[in-house]
């Protein structure tokens, strides 16, 4: 059980981490809005995220990005079997 809830913790501060980048890139897209045509591999996702909603949508796109992280760690720390003294910290 230890070394489940020790890659869980893992699992969740990493899931954190990379919400925290997205939400700061979200947060620079939405201050400083780039126009198309994008590049890249998957410039298509920005792209599309610029058809639906405008110049903000690549920001919306990262913001979404970083808000799926977030549930998704919290999803994975609440289906941890733990003790009630154990915290994700």
């Amino acid at each position: 059980m230890r070394n489940e809830l020790s890659a869980a913790r893992w699992a969740v501060r990493l899931l954190h981490v990379v919400a925290l980048a997205c939400l700061l890139l979200g947060s620079l897209a939405w201050l400083h809005p780039q126009t198309p045509p994008y590049r890249g591999r998957f410039a298509w996702l920005p792209e599309l995220a610029f058809w639906w909603f405008g110049p903000v949508g690549p920001a919306l796109l990262w913001a979404a990005s970083g808000a799926m992280c977030i549930t998704l760690a919290r999803f994975l720390w609440r289906h941890t079997p733990k003790l009630p003294s154990d915290r994700w910290l």
